[in-house]
């Protein structure tokens, strides 16, 4: 009974050594299973981030872009208004000069025509006096008594 005893110690003690050795597999192998799981894991929240960093770069690139559209779009615009400018300014220079040739020439003709009066004035009066030395000629004679020529 005694060796029947020990046999069954001996199987009891067997069979726990078995069992603490099988636990100690089945603890390695759960350890060995999270760490692969957390390798997965990491393998995938660095594809996620590879793939976010890439979105982002991707949207940083489109928003360069549209900046640079919309600052042309802006320089174009500018350009235009400076046009548009340019444009009112010539024709403002360009009325401007029109006004100021026709108050030239308003002047030229008020000269024109000042001269033209004065001239037909001196004339007028180089006629008048033309027309007094004349009678005086024709009336001095007699006044001194000569006979004159009659016209």
């Amino acid at each position: 009974e005694r060796l029947a005893e020990e046999a069954r110690l001996s199987q009891i003690a067997r069979l726990a050594e078995e069992k603490r050795l099988a636990d100690k597999v089945r603890v390695a192998e759960q350890k060995r299973l999270d760490e692969e799981a957390k390798m997965i894991e990491i393998a995938r929240l660095a594809e996620e981030a590879q793939l976010a960093e890439e979105e982002r770069l991707a949207e940083k690139a489109k928003l360069e872009e549209i900046t640079r559209i919309t600052e042309e779009q802006r320089l174009a615009e500018d350009a235009l208004v400076a046009e548009e400018r340019r444009m009112t300014l010539e024709q403002k220079i360009a009325e401007e000069d029109r006004i100021v040739e026709e108050h030239r020439l308003f002047k030229a003709r008020l000269l024109y025509e000042e001269m033209t009066r004065e001239e037909a004035e001196t004339r007028t009066a180089a006629e008048e006096e033309n027309t007094r030395e004349e009678e005086n000629n024709i009336n001095e004679p007699l006044i001194f008594g000569e006979p004159s020529e009659l016209p």
